[in-house]
């Protein structure tokens, strides 16, 4: 007979240990000042709970032992947060400006012109004042391109913004908010006016009062109307278990109606990822479990799914996932799926990138981790191009951290573009091009409870210059640029490059504003083959340059091509 004791001691955790297993799961001091707590569920499980908002997420209690230096390092990447610079970045994104429409629970703040009125509004959470009651919703309006102004405040319990649609076709957005347990709607009346009243819900937990969440808006089976993935239950056995559905809108009732349910073996699934991953012209949805599992379904004709891949990952609280837009450039589209947890004690995601092998077959083509965050938090994953190179970039946030990778195609690791720490919680982060300007700004949504209001989200303007990270795709490539080698670097490093015919070419740096500190070739005439030219970390005018990431950009007039290197005195 096994026994296991669990003990719930202060914020910490410990339950027996299953084989290659540790737990020593435990609340930091902020979450433990702000309310936070770990509720016993089952063996091996817990409820992280916070005192306003409830129910955050169900996470595993089990940590792979594992030696991280002992792991391949062709296909494991480790990004150790712990330790890195956020200085470097400080310039990139520049805060302007905040406003009382925000993001929760990860859940980000969205984005688009409700009204008609070629004005930019944001809806999301409203919070006036730090009390116990929930939140509200409301709309702020970008006015004159210069100021925010909030234009409508929602009761109703509506508090998690979901992403705007236009789900009966009239030309209207409608914006959507989590109602509780429900998916709720709301219309405009006339096409000026802001949505104003609720047109109708969708509960997605009708047999009681369960957890639901990951809503995810796309039309699947491409017949035109729009799906939803949730994670809910309903009044069919199993009673009260978490089930994955797909929902389609359907004009003629003007709701949502079921049209798929799986029951996962696992206790409980979260995030969605969706794309056509293996090329057969059908949409593939994927999530991941509490416990690791990885569950891949294909629609197969309208309104038709079914499971028809599963995995298991080393990590537990599988819950980050998305799909990116083949950024190795082997003609494959990628989907990675991600989960928190403690790695040798240290806190922290591995993340597993996924692409086909054959028809509705996948492969782990490698893994990376993210080491020196809270894997007891809410973190979510998304995608933006950020430094406007037609690759997907990735973003995710943290409890208390945000951070940017890029793919390098050369080096084939992750690099971080952006980095920031918070001492207060990232309620939902999300990108936008406030300024037309083909530069993302930042909207992150945090939670200060000693300001009115305390739910906020802040603007950062884009401060990166667009002359070092826009590169042609258009011409025939006439040369190529190699990482620097070593990076970082704190005395001189080589550069290299490629010609494939006779060019004029130009080498300079940027620092990460966008202002040019050396220019190593200036219009220089090169035969074909293969080149380099040393930088000893000084600009024009001999003098060594500050520490901070620092961008060389190989120019012929029409193309260009830039990389990061990394200068440490």
């Amino acid at each position: 007979m096994r026994i296991i004791i669990i003990v719930f001691v202060g914020l910490v955790l410990f339950s027996g240990n299953r084989p290659g297993e540790k737990k020593i799961f435990k609340l930091s001091e902020r979450q433990k000042q702000e309310g936070w707590y770990l509720k016993p569920v089952g063996n091996y499980m817990a409820k992280l709970m916070h005192p306003v908002y409830g129910y955050i997420k169900y996470v595993s209690l089990t940590a792979p032992e594992m030696h991280l230096d002992k792991l391949s390092k062709q296909t494991i990447q480790t990004i150790d947060l712990r330790d890195a610079d956020t200085s470097l970045y400080s310039g990139m994104f520049v805060k302007k400006d905040f406003f009382p429409a925000s993001g929760i629970s990860g859940y980000p703040v969205q984005i688009g012109d409700f009204n008609h009125n070629n004005q930019l509004d944001f809806y999301g959470s409203y919070k006036w004042k730090q009390d116990y009651r929930l939140a509200d919703g409301c709309v702020v309006e970008f006015e004159n391109d210069s100021e925010f102004v909030l234009k409508k405040i929602y009761g109703d319990t509506l508090i998690e913004p979901l992403p705007f649609t236009d789900l009966n076709k009239d030309g209207f957005k409608e914006i959507n908010f989590r109602q509780n347990r429900k998916f709720a709607q709301l219309r405009s009346t006339t096409i000026d006016s802001f949505p104003d009243s609720i047109s109708f819900t969708y509960n997605m937990w009708p047999a009681g009062g369960g957890e639901v969440g990951a809503e995810t808006l796309v039309d699947l089976d491409k017949d035109g109307n729009m799906d939803m993935i949730y994670v809910g239950d309903d009044t069919l056995e199993p009673a009260g278990k978490h089930k994955i559905f797909v929902a389609e809108y359907n004009k003629d009732i003007d709701n949502f109606e079921q049209k798929f349910r799986y029951f996962p073996e696992d206790y409980t699934t979260y995030g969605y990822s969706y794309g056509d991953f293996d090329n057969d012209g059908f949409y593939e949805f994927v999530t991941g479990s509490i416990h690791g599992d990885v569950y891949i379904f294909e629609n197969s004709g309208n309104d038709q799914y079914g499971l028809i891949n599963k995995d298991t990952l080393s990590t537990s609280n599988a819950y980050l996932t998305v799909a990116t837009n083949d950024i190795d450039s082997n003609g494959k589209t990628e989907f990675f799926v991600g989960g928190s947890s403690y790695f040798n004690g240290i806190g922290g995601t591995r993340f597993y990138w996924f692409e086909a092998d054959g028809d509705n077959s996948y492969t782990k083509v490698r893994s990376f981790f993210i080491l020196g965050v809270d894997p007891l938090s809410w973190d979510e994953i998304h995608t933006f191009d950020v430094n406007n190179d037609g690759k997907d970039d990735i973003l995710i946030n943290y409890t208390y951290s945000v951070v940017i990778l890029t793919w390098n195609n050369e080096t084939q690791e992750f690099e971080i573009y952006y980095l920031s720490h918070w001492d207060h919680p990232v309620e939902g982060v999300t990108m936008y091009d406030l300024n037309n300007n083909s530069k993302l700004d930042f909207f992150i949504s945090v939670k200060e409870n000693e300001n009115i209001p305390p739910l906020r989200t802040y603007y950062f303007k884009n401060k990166i210059s667009t002359s070092i990270t826009n590169q042609s795709t258009f011409l025939p490539i006439q040369f190529q640029l190699f990482q620097n080698y070593p990076n970082p670097f704190n005395i001189r490093t080589l550069i290299k490059f490629v010609t494939k015919q006779p060019v004029i070419i130009t080498l300079s740096i940027f620092n990460i504003l966008g202002k040019e500190v050396r220019t190593l070739i200036k219009n220089k005439a090169y035969r074909p083959g293969e080149h380099t030219v040393n930088w000893a970390g000084k600009d024009n005018k001999g003098k060594e340059v500050s520490t901070g990431l620092y961008i060389y950009v190989l120019s012929d007039g029409k193309q260009t091509i830039s990389r990061k290197m990394l200068f440490i005195k």
